[in-house]
């Protein structure tokens, strides 16, 4: 496998992530409603800590 290309992305505010976590643990809240509570961005140019999008292709 080749590695192509690999993006950091992260909440844009993260307290939107610990308030949607809460509220996931409290059943208030499914998993598909995550994703637009947290609203989160790509970061191309930062490096990736914890979260991380990347593909690679089989040569």
């Amino acid at each position: 496998m080749t590695q192509e290309d690999i993006c950091d992305f992260k909440p844009k505010d993260p307290r939107s992530l610990v308030k949607a976590t809460m509220a996931r643990r409290k059943g208030q809240i499914g998993d598909g409603q995550i994703p637009p509570i947290v609203d989160f961005v790509l970061a191309p140019d930062a490096r990736p800590l914890v979260t991380y999008l990347g593909y690679a292709r089989k040569g």
